[in-house]
C-alpha cells in the first residue's frame, strides 16, 4: 500500500486542476518502481471470472482496457459529437501530430505490463496539452484509448468484469450487504453477496427510464434498486 497524501494529490493533478490526471500520475509512480503485468481498476469494477487468460496476454505484450464504446467520428453521443469537433479544429505546438485512431474505449480497467511504460508519459502529455482547450472528463480516457490502441494489441476486459460506472445507485446496495453481512462466515456471506446481480439491476434501471412517462421524464423521475433485505427476502 501507498499511503496517498492531499498534497500529492494537488500536485499529480497538475496546473491544469484535473482529477482524472491523478489516475495517469498514480501508474506513473507505481511503474517507476515496481515492473511486470500490471491491472489497473476502478472502484466501481467487479471481476467476474478468474483472470488467469488476462494475465497471460498482458505477459505476452497485449494491453486491456475495459470495453470499446465507438469510435469518436461516428459521434454516438453528445460528448464524442464535441470532441470530435474539437479536435478537427485543433493544433498544438506542443502536440506536433494528433494519434491517427479516433476509437472511444472505456478507462475503468487498465491492463498493460511495465515495459510499456512510455505509453504513460504519453497519455500524460496529451492530457496536459488537450485538456485545458477541452476541459471534460473524456479527454483522459480518450488519451489512454489512442496510446494503448495504436501500440500493439488492445483487448476488452469486459467478460472479466463488471464496471457499473452508470450504476451509482447500487452503492446503497453494496452498503446494506455489508452491514447485513458484517458477523456472517465467509460461505454465508458469499451467498448473501451473490443475491446482487448487478447485470440484472443494470436491467432493471434500462427498462425503468424505458417506460417511462412524459410527466415522469419532465419531473426527473429517478430509478432507485430494491433494498437488499428486499433481495434476500428478509
Amino acid at each position: 500500500y501507498y499511503h496517498l497524501n492531499e498534497k500529492e494529490i494537488v500536485a499529480w493533478k497538475g496546473k491544469i486542476n484535473f482529477v482524472h490526471r491523478v489516475k495517469i500520475e498514480v501508474l506513473r509512480h507505481f511503474t517507476a518502481t515496481h515492473s511486470g503485468n500490471i491491472l489497473y481498476a476502478d472502484t466501481d469494477v467487479v471481476f467476474t471470472q478468474p483472470l488467469h487468460s488476462i494475465w497471460q496476454q498482458i505477459a505476452k505484450g497485449a494491453k486491456y482496457m475495459h470495453v470499446y464504446e465507438g469510435d469518436i467520428r461516428q459521434r454516438n453521443n453528445p460528448i464524442m459529437k464535441k470532441l470530435d469537433s474539437f479536435l478537427a479544429g485543433f493544433s498544438s505546438p506542443a502536440l506536433p501530430s494528433l494519434p491517427t485512431n479516433t476509437a472511444m474505449w472505456n478507462a475503468g480497467l487498465l491492463g498493460f505490463n511495465s515495459d510499456n511504460k512510455q505509453l504513460l508519459d504519453k497519455v500524460l502529455h496529451y492530457t496536459d496539452t488537450v485538456f485545458p482547450h477541452f476541459s471534460k472528463h473524456i479527454v483522459e480516457q480518450f488519451a489512454f484509448s489512442c496510446y494503448f490502441s495504436e501500440e500493439g494489441t488492445l483487448l476488452p476486459a469486459a467478460p472479466y468484469c463488471i464496471h457499473y460506472w452508470n450504476m451509482k445507485e447500487v452503492r446503497k446496495v453494496l452498503e446494506e450487504f455489508v452491514k447485513y453481512s458484517q458477523n456472517l462466515p465467509y460461505q454465508e456471506k458469499l451467498q448473501c453477496f451473490n443475491t446482487i446481480q448487478l447485470p440484472i439491476l443494470m436491467q432493471l434501471k434500462g427498462n425503468y427510464y424505458q417506460n417511462l412517462s412524459i410527466i415522469d421524464k419532465l419531473i426527473k423521475k429517478r430509478w432507485q434498486p430494491p433494498s437488499f433485505q428486499a433481495m434476500i427476502g428478509k
